[in-house]
């Protein structure tokens, strides 16, 4: 293989931003170089990372560094970035994302911003090549961004087709060290599991509504909420744990990755509740842990768990995820998490490599 030099840029590095790039590099057969910015204030990120990294690579650049490509994602506008780096030439850049800012739900921190939408847009048209976490976020995205210049007068909606030629799918990698062999039957009662940003787009209030049915049923469970508080105070939470504290034996966020990963391990079934996700990390590390996933039969899961639609519910629905639930309880057929190994950092980093690679030929 060819090794590349490669310029590495996270805008935001923190959470799955950080953990992708961070598990890439460690295994990765290319030279790279990573600068980042905090993650935090994700607003100010996508308006000035632009500004901050074209200082910093100016001053590699002046010491001698040269790359083969360029490498950031989507928290920063590639377009602004050529612009304030000339110096750079036509080093080829992929932008990567994780998320996008025209199809993120509205909630009470998050409103729709014209600007922000439109910097992806033009981050896109900027980049060689534009890469999304799944096929569902590419299709949501790309649909998004034509409706928006559609409704635009003048606005030249042709553009999106020129980043659709140019975009591709790399799923997200999970570690090899969450998986565990599937258990011959749960434990008694079984132990459920909700790991997620503790924020509106997950909904966690759904699963609080479709325990409480599960619980009146007379239906015995243990019960892990795992997340991390982000923002406004949800009073979910605080009534859950009156509700629930017969069943809660964890709740809040893991003190670590080892002792998350314990407690996936552990745990017999994950409830997703998600209004929004573009990939679902947290249900792929649970089903390589050996837990029976149950989620909504909509977004990236499809895609990403096509192989587990028995367990699918209608989103939104408490009443269908009690009864989800309840029927996997009773049916305990053993997981097959062997198919979860394509997703395995081993798989995606030889994929991930190579792809860079072609984009020079």
């Amino acid at each position: 293989m060819k090794k590349l030099k490669i310029l590495a840029l996270n805008p935001f590095h923190g959470g799955s931003h950080k953990a992708f790039l961070d598990n890439w590099l460690k295994r990765s057969e290319h030279e790279w170089t990573l600068l980042t910015l905090p993650g935090t204030q994700w607003r100010w990120r996508l308006q000035f990372a632009a500004v901050e990294f074209s200082q910093q690579i100016k001053e590699l650049y002046e010491q001698g560094e040269r790359w083969d490509l360029i490498f950031c994602t989507s928290m920063m506008n590639t377009a602004e970035l050529k612009g304030l780096s000339s110096f750079l030439g036509k080093t080829p850049i992929v932008v990567y994302f994780h998320e996008n800012q025209l199809t993120y739900p509205e909630s009470t921190n998050v409103k729709f911003n014209l600007s922000y939408c439109m910097k992806n847009i033009n981050s896109s048209l900027a980049a060689e090549q534009v890469w999304f976490n799944s096929a569902f976020h590419k299709n949501d995205f790309l649909q998004a961004a034509r409706k928006l210049l559609q409704s635009k007068p003048g606005s030249p909606s042709k553009v999106i087709d020129q980043i659709e030629e140019k975009s591709a799918v790399h799923y997200l990698g999970v570690d090899k060290e969450f998986y565990r062999a599937p258990k011959e039957k749960f434990s008694d009662p079984p132990k459920l599991v909700w790991a997620s940003r503790w924020e509106e787009d997950k909904n966690p209030g759904l699963l609080f509504k479709a325990l409480k049915q599960l619980k009146d049923k007379g239906i015995s469970f243990k019960l892990s909420v795992l997340g991390e508080e982000m923002g406004t105070r949800m009073p979910c939470f605080s009534q859950a744990k009156i509700d629930f504290k017969e069943e809660i034996e964890n709740f809040g966020f893991a003190e670590s990755k080892e002792k998350y990963r314990e407690i996936l391990q552990d745990s017999d079934i994950f409830i997703s509740t998600a209004d929004h996700e573009f990939f679902g990390l947290s249900a792929v590390e649970a089903l390589a842990a050996g837990c029976q996933p149950v989620v909504p039969g909509n977004l990236a899961y499809p895609e990403i768990l096509s192989e587990y639609s028995d367990n699918f519910y209608k989103p939104r629905s408490s009443v269908q995820l009690a009864r989800k639930v309840e029927k996997v309880i009773y049916d305990h057929n053993p997981v097959d998490n062997e198919v979860v190994k394509k997703f395995f950092w081993s798989e995606r980093v030889v994929s991930l490599d190579n792809s860079l690679i072609k984009i020079l030929r």
